[in-house]
């Protein structure tokens, strides 16, 4: 386990952040500049939905490998080699010029960051702070990817509406994210000390007894269909950006603008507070319940809108208001994790449990969603599949209200249980 004081958390936090802002950025591009990457690409719809399904599908196989590696590995070694990989792929990327290399280089983006990083970092950031301290640990480090997202997406629109080119805002963006993954990686070869390997008795490369009682645990099951509720609406904000360009008429920089808003700008404070909140409140379970409340009424709403110019203020401030709730909850849905019980030492495999189902949107979603699209608008009516998009999403909200509430009531069983036998010992 690494031995980190108060002081230096905060400096390998910071690197931490600015590291996961350029090691997703490539990856999830199309979520903040949907319209500059097909048009510097080419790709269709369904093209955009085949790389990110390519890239979910790969990260659902390797999650779980991934949670046991962050258990068993050195989580140094795990860091730097995703954010140096990463970096590097990202520069690959730029020298790609069929489809079937951009389906390559995604591919390698899923050992890098769905093997090597994702569970790595979740535990990396549990053992900065105690259980009382994860809702704020883990509102700063989405407010610090939100935040180095911010400056980059807002140089990169510059340089676009200076160009005018699409194809030169999509080279500086793929540059700068690769170079921000690049120097996380080689700040923690620099400052950060390997920790000592845990030995735990056992030579199983995979613990599948553990996994076999893990999965017996209901409240892996109901925090898996919480994270997964999230994630979907979460998702569907990556059409939000198109939704305004195709049906309501506003132009690429300025969908991309609204795109850096809504993936960084509200994140960067949202999550903050919604970790202060969580903590405040003493859980993270209910903040999240009560944001499937306000994600349902929101998504609804904003399938529901009519077209036309009169409505594209309404229509902007919905996606504002499911950005702050989506972003908001991203921010803590992990640390139910920790509310919910599991021991530090199996937080790993736990994540790892959870990824694989939880984020199986990534798989499927984003394929399934793009060629409904392609042809609503071969069709000539491309509001009718976005209005699809977000009445799925407001669905997805209520199951999440539904699992929340069972989770909520369990976490509090268990409270006191824990109290009911405290109070026993010390009698």
């Amino acid at each position: 386990m690494f031995s980190i004081n108060r002081k230096n958390r905060w400096l390998f936090l910071f690197i931490l952040c600015f590291g996961m802002t350029g090691l997703f950025g490539v990856p999830y591009l199309t979520r903040g500049f949907y319209n500059v990457f097909q048009d510097a690409t080419g790709v269709t719809n369904e093209q955009i939905g085949l790389l990110m399904s390519t890239y979910g599908l790969i990260n659902l196989v390797l999650y779980f490998i991934g949670g046991w590696l962050a258990d068993k590995v050195s989580l140094k070694k795990l860091l730097v080699f995703s954010y140096i990989g990463s970096g590097a792929l990202g520069f690959v990327m730029l020298g790609m010029k069929s489809f079937m290399g951009l389906v390559l280089v995604y591919a390698g983006f899923s050992v890098t960051t769905g093997l090597a990083y994702f569970p790595a970092m979740l535990k990396f950031i549990r053992t900065l702070g105690d259980d009382s301290e994860q809702g704020l640990l883990y509102g700063l480090k989405e407010a610090g990817y939100a935040f180095f997202g911010i400056i980059v997406g807002f140089i990169v629109v510059r340089i676009g509406v200076v160009s005018g080119s699409d194809a030169v805002a999509f080279r500086w963006l793929v540059i700068l994210y690769s170079v921000l993954s690049i120097a996380a990686g080689l700040l923690f070869v620099i400052l950060l000390k390997d920790e000592k390997p845990q030995k735990d008795g056992t030579s199983e490369p995979i613990n599948v007894k553990l996994v076999g009682k893990l999965l017996k645990v209901k409240e892996v099951w109901l925090i898996t269909i919480s994270i997964f509720c999230c994630y979907l609406v979460y998702s569907s904000l990556t059409y939000s950006s198109p939704y305004l360009v195709d049906v309501y008429g506003i132009s690429n920089s300025t969908a991309s603008t609204l795109g850096i808003i809504r993936q960084y700008v509200a994140s960067s404070f949202v999550c903050l507070i919604y970790g202060v909140v969580a903590d405040k409140i003493g859980s993270s379970v209910k903040m999240v319940n009560i944001t499937f409340v306000g994600l349902a009424v929101t998504c609804i709403a904003f399938a529901m809108i009519p077209q036309g110019a009169a409505f594209v203020g309404m229509a902007i401030a919905l996606m504002i208001a499911i950005t702050i709730l989506a972003c908001g909850v991203r921010g803590v849905y992990y640390a139910q994790v920790s509310e919910a019980g599991f021991p530090i030492e199996y937080t790993g495999t736990v994540l790892g449990i959870i990824a694989i189902l939880a984020f199986t949107p990534d798989a499927f979603y984003f394929t399934v969603m793009g060629r409904m699209l392609d042809r609503y608008v071969a069709m000539g009516n491309p509001a009718a599949g976005y209005h699809i998009i977000f009445m799925i999403s407001g669905a997805a909200a209520v199951v999440g209200i539904v699992a929340g509430a069972m989770l909520y009531k369990s976490c509090v069983e268990k409270k006191k249980e824990k109290v009911s036998g405290a109070k026993a010992v010390k009698a």
